[in-house]
């Protein structure tokens, strides 16, 4: 599998994109193990301080995702859904081939990456603080 690199956006500065990824990364972990498992883009973007549709928002969630599958984890973004859909949006589908990953039918990857997620994150919950400097 070859990994992707997810470059700081330009809008961020340094600390500021860390901040992001380490905060995503936290409330994702935080709501799994808390027994929620699955977070809505709104609610997620508002608790980052972000916008829903921005390409900087989406930057944070790519980011995140490449460093578990790095660390030899699932897509754990497929935790975030699309509210019309509660499956995640192309971006996400478009990153797993970005990944190498096979993704087939949709709706059944995002199922089976979000099942993998929640037992990453059991299994991992020390990651919920780990960040790679990137970019």
């Amino acid at each position: 599998m070859w990994l992707v690199e997810i470059s700081q956006p330009p809008s961020f500065e340094p600390e500021e994109w860390e901040r992001h990824k380490r905060d995503a990364k936290a409330i994702l972990w935080q709501r799994v193990l808390a027994g929620q498992l699955a977070i809505h883009h709104g609610y997620l973007a508002g608790q980052l301080g972000l916008y829903p549709f921005a390409g900087n928002y989406f930057s944070v969630l790519d980011a995140v995702c490449v460093e578990e599958v790095a660390a030899g984890g699932p897509m754990v973004t497929a935790l975030v859904t699309a509210i019309d859909s509660e499956i995640p949006g192309g971006r996400f589908f478009t990153l797993a081939e970005r990944l190498e990953i096979e993704v087939g039918n949709r709706e059944e990857f995002a199922v089976s990456q979000r099942r993998d997620s929640i037992a990453w994150i059991c299994e991992h919950p020390e990651r919920a603080s780990i960040t790679t400097r990137d970019g």
